[in-house]
């Protein structure tokens, strides 16, 4: 049995966002997103249609993701309140946390390098009092009870991918009907009104040296896994080891608190994002002793170099909720895989691999639309990597024009599949 949790009424709310400024009050400045946020069922505020609010902020869920999947244990559960508790000093920024959350409730702050959120209000909660929010909500909509309730029986009516079990209970408007409007009120008057834009978690452009990175990461396993840097020059094996140096240091750029990079290890036992640091720890290791100091036998290296893969790919796994295919043309592993063969000159089936991931990549480009007209080209433009690397692999083209045409096509597929990422979020239509 549980205690603490939000009631919040539909049908009293009217928007005011005295809760917003409560929670500001009591708890400091907010900058740039505030830790509770009212949303709107008609953003554009279209007379055609009805509008209601929705008062939301963290709701400190049993099933906390965000605790579950932070690698920097930055979280914690209050043994007093159950309040899921975030710890500034120990976090390192990397967001990942807001890619598991279906409430938005985790806030980035670029300007602190950190992630913020609501509190619960724990030191008022300690002294029975309600979080400052419920207190100082003048309609009543947003309430909070002490009772004791199992919060696998509350009904939140929150949909969502994952049941977190959130410490909340939604009353909806009992209203089936609005009161109808005149429309002719509107004639000669555009009402269709402006699209609301949500601005995604996840883009190519944001996350740039994680591109980069997983990139880099698909060739140096793919020729890591072959006997090729055995029998180079050392300058060679040299400049192959500063490659993964170089993915490392960018993989630590996209962190708020890049010295705090070690803390990501912390939670190897719950969080995709540890594992994929500890996995590219081993294999980085492996890989220099392998080129510089003793031999290792291939084998080793090549399960190191896999778990690494299939450890990034789970990682992106909670922003790929929505795709209605869940293998992506450009997931690390068929990328891994492209460059080995190509790399091995196993070239028909490399072709084999590569017709399979140009049906998924139809399928991906189908569901995303057209509309985007630099995406659009983008898509052409990998669609003619693949034709174009084909023919010249078919009629035996010199290998450097070969690999090239071939890498911009895992260059474009790679970018296409970042914006494509989508995280769960209240906001979601």
């Amino acid at each position: 049995m549980s205690a603490n949790y939000f009631i919040f009424d539909e049908n009293k709310c009217v928007g005011c966002e005295a809760c917003v400024i409560a929670c500001i009050n009591e708890n400091g400045f907010q900058h740039p997103e505030t830790w509770r946020n009212v949303h709107l069922s008609n953003p554009q505020k279209r007379p055609d249609l009805p509008l209601f609010y929705l008062s939301m902020s963290c709701n400190h869920c049993e099933n906390a993701v965000c605790m579950d999947n932070c690698p920097a244990l930055a979280y914690s559960r209050s043994i007093i309140t159950g309040a899921v508790l975030h710890h500034q000093e120990a976090c390192i920024g990397c967001q990942y946390c807001t890619w598991h959350c279906p409430y938005d409730a985790p806030k980035y702050n670029p300007f602190a390098g950190v992630i913020e959120k609501c509190n619960f209000c724990e030191a008022r909660l300690v002294n029975h009092q309600e979080p400052a929010c419920a207190s100082l909500c003048p309609t009543g909509a947003l309430n909070f009870s002490f009772d004791e309730i199992d919060k696998h029986e509350i009904k939140s009516n929150l949909e969502t991918p994952i049941n977190t079990y959130p410490s909340i209970i939604i009353k909806e408007t009992i209203k089936e009907k609005a009161p109808e409007t005149d429309k002719s009120l509107f004639s000669g008057t555009e009402i269709s009104g402006h699209k609301a834009k949500q601005k995604p978690k996840i883009t190519a452009k944001k996350e740039w040296a994680l591109v980069v990175f997983t990139l880099i990461i698909s060739v140096m396993t793919a020729i890591s896994a072959q006997d090729i840097l055995n029998k180079a020059e050392l300058k060679t094996k040299l400049l192959f080891l500063a490659l993964g140096a170089m993915a490392a240091f960018l993989s630590s750029l996209h962190l708020g608190k890049p010295l705090r990079a070690w803390r990501a290890l912390l939670n190897v036992k719950k969080s995709w994002l540890s594992r994929e640091i500890l996995f590219f720890t081993v294999y980085y290791l492996l890989i220099l002793i392998d080129l510089l100091i003793i031999q290792i036998p291939k084998p080793f290296i090549i399960l190191t170099a896999l778990l690494l893969i299939l450890s990034i790919d789970k990682l992106y796994q909670p922003a790929q909720l929505y795709w209605t295919t869940k293998i992506h043309s450009a997931q690390l592993l068929f990328l891994s895989l492209s460059y080995y063969l190509m790399s091995s000159k196993l070239y028909w089936l490399l072709l084999i691999i590569m017709m399979f991931r140009l049906y998924l990549f139809a399928k991906q480009s189908l569901k995303a639309g057209f509309k985007n007209k630099f995406k659009l080209n983008l898509r052409i433009l990998r669609i003619a990597s693949i034709f174009f690397t084909g023919i010249l692999l078919i009629l035996s083209y010199s290998y450097p024009l070969i690999i090239t045409v071939f890498s911009i096509g895992e260059i474009i597929d790679r970018i296409l599949f970042y914006d494509e990422l989508e995280v769960a979020t209240i906001n979601r239509s």
